[in-house]
């Protein structure tokens, strides 16, 4: 599809007298790396990575069952579940990350009373915040993938969420 739009803008480019480039560059920078556009994309992932972690969180539920109901105690693998749980709660962490960041900008774009844009409790103690709460969930989403490296436990997939949720909860609890 991209290469079709391409196509059309040489064509328009050689009928207009301009060059390709100035359209190859609204079309890559015009479009693609604006603020709702980026919104969009976090907001889908994040909506994927929320199922493939409930999707994950179920197989580790019926792993746990089956191996409660099976008369033999043999299992061949039974970290493999809770490595993927691990990637779905690091894939989650790092999607609300992103949202998180690109949050920030929004509160540019609000308006007030006389001016618009962020007020100085905002620009000092709101921005710098959310920003402490993303870099909080990127070491959370770190915790989860060491969890997936190494032989998975439940307590590190839990540690990762909980330092996240802490940062948040302190985060918002403090403006």
């Amino acid at each position: 599809m991209l290469l079709l739009t391409i196509v059309a803008a040489a064509v328009v480019a050689y009928l207009c007298s301009t060059t390709v480039s100035y359209y190859v560059d609204f079309l890559w920078f015009g479009a693609l790396f604006q603020l709702p556009a980026w919104e969009l994309l976090t907001g889908c992932l994040t909506i994927l990575a929320a199922m493939v972690c409930a999707v994950a969180a179920a197989f580790v539920g019926i792993t746990a069952v089956a191996r409660v109901l099976t008369p033999r105690r043999i299992v061949a693998n039974p970290t493999r579940p809770l490595r993927g749980l691990a990637i779905g709660v690091a894939a989650l962490l790092l999607t609300v990350a992103a949202r998180v960041y690109f949050g920030r900008f929004e509160r540019l774009f609000e308006d007030h009373a006389i001016f618009s844009g962020v007020d100085y409790t905002q620009a000092h103690i709101t921005l710098g915040s959310l920003l402490v709460v993303c870099g909080a969930l990127v070491v959370g989403a770190a915790i989860a993938l060491t969890a997936a490296m190494r032989t998975p436990r439940f307590t590190w997939i839990v540690s990762s969420v909980v330092s996240a949720a802490v940062c948040n909860a302190s985060s918002w609890c403090g403006t």
